[in-house]
């Protein structure tokens, strides 16, 4: 691991959660990560924001700026995708749901 995978341990649940999307997407934006997280749990736009923000200090994600389509207008938004660290993360909760079914969420 890395020193911030030492410094800030490992991904909390949610976060794990939003890594999984993520790694199912390949990446996505706050909107595009809330609307799939709803789905299954109560929760505000703004706390998924605020988890990708604290995911990126982590070094779990990275994110890069997108401009907006010329036809649609409208302001860039931000796309997050995870990082080398947080795809390990989601393999080592994938491999360990196999040995121990009652850990998969």
């Amino acid at each position: 691991m890395n020193a911030k995978a030492n410094e800030y341990g490992p991904p909390t649940e949610r976060e794990l959660e939003i890594l999984k999307i993520l790694w199912e997407r390949g990446r996505a934006s706050v909107r595009e990560v809330y609307e799939e997280m709803r789905r299954s749990a109560p929760i505000v736009q703004n706390t998924i924001q605020a988890f990708l923000r604290t995911m990126e200090d982590k070094g779990l994600v990275a994110s890069r700026q997108q401009d907006p389509p010329a036809e649609a207008g409208g302001l860039p938004r931000r796309l997050y995708a995870p990082t080398a660290l947080g795809r390990r993360f989601v393999q080592a909760h994938a491999q360990l749901a196999k040995l121990l079914p009652e850990f998969a969420r």
